[in-house]
Formats: structure tokens, C-alpha cells, sequence
């Protein structure tokens, strides 16, 4: 995957503690998901980081739509 360098300063980069603190997760809990490969994460060094736009899009995809429920009536 390339990066475009004129794009590059519009990432915003969460740490573990950030990213666990926008989904309501323990760390424990985020770094086994990162352990399991359930959710985007980059590795910088021993450092992880998530994008937040990859954070955004994976929350949408987690997300269950239920059918439209007609009124009988």
C-alpha cells in the first residue's frame, strides 16, 4: 500500500489508551483484539497506533441493521 506524502499530515494516529477510550474498551480488552487481528492497527516499532478514520470505518462495518418491522394494523 502507498502512502500519498501530500495526504500524509492528515492523519490523526490514537494510542492504545486513546482508542480504548473512544469504543468504550478496556485496554486489556483492545490489545486482544489486536492480538486476534479483530480490529486495524498499526505497528510503529513496538508502538501500536490506529488511524482514527480506520477506527470510524471498522465501527460502521461492526454494525448490525435489523429489517423494517411493518405495523400490522
Amino acid at each position: 500500500m502507498q502512502i500519498d506524502a501530500k495526504k500524509h499530515n492528515d492523519f490523526k494516529f490514537l494510542t492504545v489508551f486513546e482508542a480504548s477510550a473512544i469504543l468504550k474498551l478496556t485496554r486489556g480488552a483492545l490489545y486482544q483484539m489486536i492480538a486476534r487481528r479483530e480490529i486495524p492497527y498499526i505497528k510503529m516499532g513496538r508502538r501500536v497506533r490506529f488511524l482514527d478514520n480506520d477506527i470510524t470505518e471498522w465501527l460502521t462495518r461492526q454494525k448490525i441493521n435489523l429489517p423494517d418491522i411493518k405495523s400490522g394494523g
